[in-house]
């Protein structure tokens, strides 16, 4: 059976989170059948290579572990799970957070009946498994992307919350040769941007499906570090590319 979406997760030290993603994606309501599981070791210097590796033959057919003995950092972990994926829509998760079961059915549903190029839902940001989800209280949106004053308009207002929330058209990234900036944080400013240049059509789904975890470990919300200059490395690459 062919797959309906490949998601891919970069894992860098997150053994002690790893087991309540990897769950949230094993209940998917959509069936597991459907989803093809695409884990990236980015050189983890913990135990995070034995879990993932543990799940991979527990279920050969449906999660492929990639070993990188490179950090590549997000951007190139997903990269490289890019060249592995082959179902017709694409996701990605960070290995610290997790779905609700029935995102995935959801977000393909809407990306089947609108022949969309993008779905997104919402994500609310937790530090625990406690945080209610449930809808936003809006109306369910679909636009098509067809002037220029469309493509300003989506430009400005963007696609909603990362990229994590979000099912892609996988020919969407692949005929426009659009990746991600490798060994830089702030990668997802750079493919999100460009990807809205090529979008024709996107589904904004007001239900709250992913859970966001606040980890006082992670790169973004570490102060005062020298890897916040990616951004502006970031910003720079994404203005010569557009």
């Amino acid at each position: 059976m062919s797959k309906k979406i490949s998601i891919i997760i970069p894992c860098y030290k997150v053994e002690q989170y790893i087991d309540r993603c990897i769950n949230s994606l094993l209940k998917q309501t959509i069936g597991l059948e459907h989803l093809e599981l695409i884990f990236i070791n980015d050189a983890s210097p913990d135990n995070t290579l034995e879990k993932l590796l543990v799940y991979e033959q527990q279920y050969p057919n449906d999660i492929l572990v990639i070993n990188s003995e490179e950090n590549l950092k997000q951007g190139g972990a997903r990269n490289l799970g890019l060249n592995y994926a082959s179902a017709d829509y694409i996701g990605f998760m960070d290995a610290d957070d997790w779905a609700e079961p029935s995102m995935y059915e959801k977000l393909y549903e809407k990306a089947i009946q609108y022949d969309c190029d993008v779905v997104s839902c919402c994500f609310k940001r937790v530090s625990d498994e406690k945080t209610p989800m449930g809808r936003t209280g809006n109306n369910d949106a679909f636009y098509k992307i067809e002037t220029v004053l469309d493509r300003k308009d989506l430009l400005l207002t963007g696609t909603g919350g990362g990229i994590w929330c979000k099912l892609y058209r996988r020919s969407l990234i692949i005929d426009n040769d659009i990746y991600f900036p490798e060994h830089l944080s702030y990668e997802d400013n750079y493919f999100a941007y460009l990807l809205m240049m090529c979008i024709h059509s996107i589904y904004f789904l007001e239900d709250y499906l992913y859970h966001y975890y606040i980890n006082p470990q992670s790169t973004v919300v570490t102060p005062d570090s020298a890897h916040h200059f990616d951004r502006l490395t970031v910003e720079l690459m994404k203005l010569e590319e557009l």
